[in-house]
């Protein structure tokens, strides 16, 4: 996987250097308990190796793209559910 992020994060810092820097702030780690391929939060972008290994590299990319925008808009970071703890 580090392979292949790092193949795309240079691609961005040519042609979309503002995804670069959001996923530059954020430490790519593998959680393999989550249901998802990708996962931001608490300035990580986790990712599940069983599930990212099965995607194609177009997948991924799109994938570490959506998870940019999402910390772009701040949703891992501000968005809460309705009832939501801040606790949890």
């Amino acid at each position: 996987m580090e392979e292949r992020y790092t193949k795309i994060m240079e691609k961005w810092f040519l042609v979309d250097p503002v995804l670069f820097q959001v996923l530059c702030t954020h430490k790519l780690t593998i959680n393999g308990h989550i249901s998802c391929p990708l996962r931001s939060g608490r300035k990580m972008l986790e990712y599940n190796p069983d599930i990212v290994r099965e995607m194609s590299d177009k997948a991924l990319e799109e994938a570490m793209r959506a998870e940019a925008v999402r910390i772009l808009l701040k949703h891992p970071y501000e968005r809460r559910p309705d009832g939501c703890s801040q606790k949890a």
